[in-house]
């Protein structure tokens, strides 16, 4: 998710875990402690290289966001926030250790837990696998989400009751199943499409488009093609067929790395990122996409991707290809 809804959900969740009654002041620290903890592990997106483009994308949603590493990125946050805060004399002064260490606890905890409920992958199991657990309930973007954390926030702050952060945080996770019904309704939509082309699918993803639960994309493979479409789950259901692209195996996109092992290698990470969804852009032969993100959720035009150079003793550069234009927000709502 965004910097700002990891904040607001690890203050929810660090102030939700707090005694019945509390005081403001208390209320006022567990806010912000909560808050920059629950935005830390995004911290990792420090680790990257300029000679090697595909680091970052190894290492975002890495170690930092795996669960065994959540008591020691709690520990690290209350260290390094109480030295800091410590500075502010106006601000509340945490006597209890143990206390704050709670709430660091909260608020780091609550950011892996949001991110896998993205679309994007986190690594939570961490060092025991690098598989991407990602459970595609909302997008990486939701202003209805956000708001109600925001809301909640603010009201107990001025009403110094920690009701408010539990209700509106009750609020979020009933969206979360809200999220679960809808890919469940667009599921069954999308295997009824593939039965009406004669299809099976033999790999199915859905994930909502950007900033909502509305419109989602659909991408399934079938006799070595990806089948891209949009659904839209309102109280009616309704399909935007979309484009279809080749699905390439990782040996068939690694031979086009002609006697570079370097960028052979290069193949092989961007394939495990994009969990095995990739192709080659139609318009550019050596560009490899992640067929599972695009602009608009019924175009295979995708939003990155890795240019190869055959021959070439160097990584590969990672592009990002993100069309904001008028027309397409206008195509989008």
């Amino acid at each position: 998710m965004d910097p700002v809804t990891q904040g607001v959900f690890g203050a929810s969740w660090a102030l939700s875990a707090q005694k019945k009654v509390i005081q403001r002041p208390l209320i006022k620290r567990a806010l912000v402690l909560g808050l920059l903890s629950g935005m830390a592990a995004d911290l990792d997106i420090l680790i990257r290289s300029e000679n090697d483009p595909l680091m970052y994308l190894e290492f975002h949603r890495q170690f930092t966001h795996s669960l065994i590493f959540i008591p020691l990125g709690a520990l690290l946050c209350c260290f390094v926030l109480r030295k800091v805060l410590s500075f502010f004399k106006s601000f509340p002064q945490g006597e209890n250790l143990k206390q704050d260490y709670f709430i660091c606890l909260m608020g780091y905890a609550s950011h892996g837990f949001l991110d896998a409920m993205t679309s994007y992958g986190t690594q939570l199991l961490w060092p025991f696998t690098n598989t991407r657990v990602s459970w595609d309930l909302i997008s990486i973007i939701d202003p209805i989400f956000t708001s109600m954390l925001i809301l909640g926030l603010i009201l107990s702050m001025i009403k110094s009751k920690i009701i408010y952060a539990r209700v509106f945080l009750a609020a979020c996770f009933i969206y979360f199943g809200l999220g679960f019904i809808q890919q469940s309704r667009v599921m069954t939509e999308v295997n009824l499409l593939a039965k009406s082309r004669g299809h099976i699918p033999e790999r199915l993803t859905v994930k909502p488009s950007f900033a909502n639960i509305i419109l989602w994309k659909s991408v399934y493979s079938y006799e070595g093609t990806y089948y891209v479409d949009a659904i839209r789950a309102g109280i009616k259901k309704k399909v935007y067929p979309g484009q279809t692209t080749k699905d390439y195996s990782l040996e068939e996109v690694q031979a086009l790395a002609v006697n570079s092992p370097i960028q052979k290698n290069d193949v092989k990470r961007f394939h495990w990122f994009s969990q095995g969804y990739i192709s080659i852009d139609e318009q550019n032969p050596m560009y490899v996409i992640d067929v599972r993100y695009s602009m608009l959720p019924n175009e295979v035009k995708a939003l990155w991707g890795i240019l190869l150079t055959p021959g070439a003793n160097e990584h590969t550069p990672f592009i990002q290809t993100r069309d904001r234009s008028k027309e397409v927000r206008k195509k989008l709502m």
